[in-house]
């Protein structure tokens, strides 16, 4: 039983770094795309209107967000079925996942502090990026679309503090 539980924890985490690779790879797209002079935004084969993409970021940004807070509640919820000495092995999946944005890593070296704590600064600085890019777009959008923008701008805030 707790063997499984390791390798749904272990299964948590990859679906933690595939699901912050993907808002990454949009939110990156949608900032240089955003720089060009086209009516429309181009993400691989897709193409949205630019008066439509602020929201577009903001809806796609949230649903991403929301998949984070839920993995990482799975991971409590897994981490508390574990007993006190399965525990050790459970943290060690965790902290020593490859993920180049863990949260949780943690290590003993010399630049541990540093190493450590660069993967959450660099979840907040594309945080903020999504959020910027978002709201830089939702200029270009008409009246409706720019209270909504702003509604999912909101809601995309209050996700990532609860995150």
């Amino acid at each position: 039983m707790e063997d499984k539980v390791l390798e749904m924890i272990s299964a948590t985490m990859t679906s933690l770094k595939e699901t912050t690779s993907f808002a990454i790879l949009t939110v990156v797209a949608i900032a240089i795309s955003k720089t060009q002079k086209e009516e429309k935004v181009k993400i691989g084969s897709l193409e949205i209107i630019k008066e439509y993409a602020g929201i577009m970021l903001f809806a796609t940004l949230c649903s991403l967000i929301f998949q984070t807070l839920r993995l990482f509640n799975n991971l409590i919820a897994l981490r508390s079925q574990l007993s006190p000495s399965t525990l050790d092995k459970a943290d060690f999946i965790i902290r020593a996942n490859p993920w180049m944005f863990n949260p949780f890593s943690e290590t003993n070296t010399s630049l541990s502090f540093l190493s450590d704590n660069l993967g959450f600064g660099f979840l907040l600085i594309i945080w903020w990026l999504g959020f910027h890019t978002g709201f830089s777009l939702l200029e270009q959008s008409k009246r409706i679309w720019v209270l909504l923008g702003r509604f999912l701008s909101l809601l995309y805030l209050i996700f990532g503090v609860s995150t």
